[in-house]
């Protein structure tokens, strides 16, 4: 008797793995700016609020680029644009890498990396799981936000020693050389939709009963009608919040472990740590998210930064501060998986990428303000105090508008008596 074969792996997840190996090399490349920070500084004499330029401008065009690229996305599809945005990111950290002044260095990480992260992150990642996937939304972008998480894990200490070693343009030269790899598997292996290869959707059965109860897909809501509403720019608020303090704390977490007399490689590190946290906070969220109101891990994110900043105020030594790195990164990108699942939940698929970009448009363009606040307030007082403050108290704020959030329409409950009276 014939043995019947083994069901081939579903396409999807190997689109779904080349983009989270994309991801994976950004997060080591994002995140490494705050260990190469210090060195950078020292080279060219910068204060820290001129050498934070950079990073703000990164995050400023990271945040121009989302809603474009979630646009062409849903218009393109993903794999066409994959190269556009991988070639500007790899000759953004090139320039940056063999650059001799702040103008090269804002040109090619600020401009070009800005461009190339804004069209690699989020809304590529909300275009995949939203063409190649039925259900389950949270859980997938929390395991493609993971990916982020991993490389800032696996791949910070080594940048800090390559830098303490050769240098930090080295370091920068390795991690461009690995996007660039990843960016090339990702072009080769991802298709824009399932249908273009004769596929269904992870999760929906590609022979459906007509007279089979609904699956409660969300209701579509226009792009501009969402946009005019009143819940989205409570979105929009709550995460204006998130990227404020997480890039301040991405950019300075280093800087202020060294101040309290850490080594560069033992902030690195930590900064790796902060990644292995994340990776947990980030699928926690994501599951949590499938599971229940989104709006109470939202909320619970930002109540755990409230008590995390009150103890780094409260304790002045490096063990607070490494205490401060280390609990902070279960909420680093804890709210990340959140932000499809909020627009997915009230506003439909059709539109996901476009959407998921104008939100975290704002949450980068914040936090750009958030990194160069941070600069700013160190070089004015002498010490971060002050910005970690209105850090808590902004925290506090996010947390009680994410509860306010507007819940589901009714016509986006899932369920088998969807439209029932």
């Amino acid at each position: 008797m014939a043995v019947a074969a083994r069901p081939a792996i579903h396409r999807g997840w190997i689109v779904l793995g080349s983009v989270v190996f994309v991801l994976f090399a950004l997060g080591a490349l994002r995140f490494s700016y705050g260990v190469l920070f210090r060195p950078m500084l020292e080279e060219f004499g910068w204060t820290r609020a001129a050498g934070s330029w950079a990073y703000s401008v990164n995050m400023v065009f990271f945040a121009l680029t989302l809603p474009v690229s979630g646009l062409l996305y849903d218009r393109v599809g993903p794999r066409r644009l994959l190269g556009v945005f991988g070639v500007a990111l790899v000759a953004g950290v090139v320039l940056s890498s063999y650059g001799r002044s702040l103008w090269q260095l804002v040109l090619g990480y600020g401009v070009l990396a800005g461009v190339g992260f804004g069209g690699l992150g989020p809304t590529l990642l909300a275009t995949v799981v939203g063409r190649w996937f039925a259900s389950r939304t949270g859980t997938l972008m929390s395991l493609g936000f993971a990916g982020i998480a991993a490389g800032q894990l696996a791949l910070l200490t080594p940048v800090a020693w390559v830098t303490e070693t050769l240098g930090w343009r080295w370091a920068l030269r390795g991690l461009g050389l690995l996007t660039a790899v990843a960016v090339g598997a990702a072009w080769i292996l991802v298709r824009d939709r399932p249908e273009d290869l004769g596929l269904s959707r992870v999760g929906r059965d590609p022979h459906p009963d007509p007279s089979a109860p609904g699956r409660g897909e969300p209701a579509e809501v226009a792009a501009g009608t969402a946009v005019a509403s009143r819940g989205f720019w409570v979105i929009c608020a709550v995460f204006a919040v998130c990227g404020f303090t997480d890039f301040l704390v991405d950019l300075h977490v280093v800087p202020l472990l060294l101040d309290r007399g850490g080594s560069l490689l033992e902030g690195g590190t930590v900064k790796a740590v902060m990644g292995a946290a994340s990776f947990f906070g980030v699928l926690l969220s994501g599951w949590l998210s499938d599971r229940m109101d989104e709006r109470v891990p939202l909320a619970a994110s930002f109540a755990l930064r409230v008590a995390i900043f009150a103890g780094l105020l409260a304790l002045p030594g490096l063990g607070a501060a490494v205490g401060f790195a280390v609990l902070y990164g279960f909420s680093f990108m804890a709210s990340a998986p959140i932000t499809a699942v909020l627009v997915r939940n009230r506003y439909g698929v059709e539109r996901i990428a476009l959407l998921t970009g104008v939100v975290i448009l704002v949450h980068h363009a914040s936090g750009g303000l958030g990194a160069f606040v941070g600069g700013a307030a160190f070089d004015r007082f002498g010490s971060y105090g002050a910005v970690l403050l209105l850090a808590l108290g902004l925290s506090a704020v996010a947390a009680a508008l994410s509860m306010g959030i507007p819940g589901k329409p009714p016509q986006a409950s899932a369920g088998p008596d969807k439209g029932k009276g």
